[in-house]
């Protein structure tokens, strides 16, 4: 068996659990945009690139959203988020959909609160990973920066938020983006893992209407321990997590 066909559960805290491979995972980043994003009871949310579904099944553990789609365009990710949905009894309140974001139902259009997307960090021409799953992951060959910023603009509601994160080193070019979709910046948020740690990290929100808010900087860890902040965001994740 291969690393990427190894399935495991992982505990999300709150009763939840999620089926995860080698190849489809989660890490910080994610936690930390399901955070940032804090989806209000009643909205209806779309998750792009949802992966194994960690975003949406992280929103079951409070209020969440009244219903959440999770886009993904592997299947192999869409079996094992549907599992996972499946397994915490979230089906009438998640849905995941095998579908690449330039194909989307039309009804969907101008239909969604919310939207959050963890894209692929690096663009076509980074060295990628020989598993081709890692690879579609975390590199631009399935979905460029571009076609998130494009859906998103099609699928919000005039009042909708589109929350995302992405390396500081692209944070230009993701500014460029969301002019030519049509979008404001509203909120930025740094990332670092210690204080004398330049950012690995930025959380962004977009939305139709303008207004900026530069968030404070948000330190994973303070004098060689995890912040508050991070023990917040990571209250009942593990339940033997050593950030309790």
């Amino acid at each position: 068996m291969k690393k990427s066909d190894a399935i495991r559960l992982e505990p999300l805290g709150g009763g939840l659990e999620i089926y995860i491979s080698g190849a489809c995972s989660f890490g910080t980043d994610a936690v930390l945009l399901a955070d940032f994003a804090a989806p209000k009871p009643g909205d209806a949310a779309c998750d792009l690139g949802t992966g194994c579904g960690i975003i949406p099944l992280l929103w079951q553990k409070g209020s969440g959203p009244a219903h959440t789609v999770g886009v993904e365009i592997q299947p192999e990710a869409c079996l094992l988020a549907e599992r996972s949905v499946d397994r915490n009894g979230c089906g009438d309140r998640i849905q995941i959909a095998n579908a690449d974001l330039w194909y989307l139902p039309a009804e969907w259009k101008g239909g969604f609160d919310l939207i959050t997307c963890n894209p692929p960090y690096f663009t076509d021409k980074a060295r990628k990973s020989p598993d081709p799953l890692r690879a579609a992951a975390r590199t631009e060959g399935m979905c460029t920066l571009w076609d998130v910023l494009s859906a998103a603009e099609r699928l919000l509601r005039p009042s909708g938020r589109f929350c995302f994160c992405q390396r500081p080193g692209r944070l230009e070019e993701a500014m460029r983006g969301l002019v030519r979709a049509g979008l404001y910046l509203n909120r930025l948020r740094f990332i670092s893992h210690r204080p004398e740690k330049p950012p690995f990290l930025f959380l962004a929100e977009a939305g139709r209407r303008p207004g900026f808010s530069l968030l404070p900087h948000l330190f994973l860890e303070t004098d060689g321990e995890p912040s508050a902040e991070y023990k917040r965001i990571y209250r009942d994740f593990f339940p033997a997590s050593p950030l309790h």
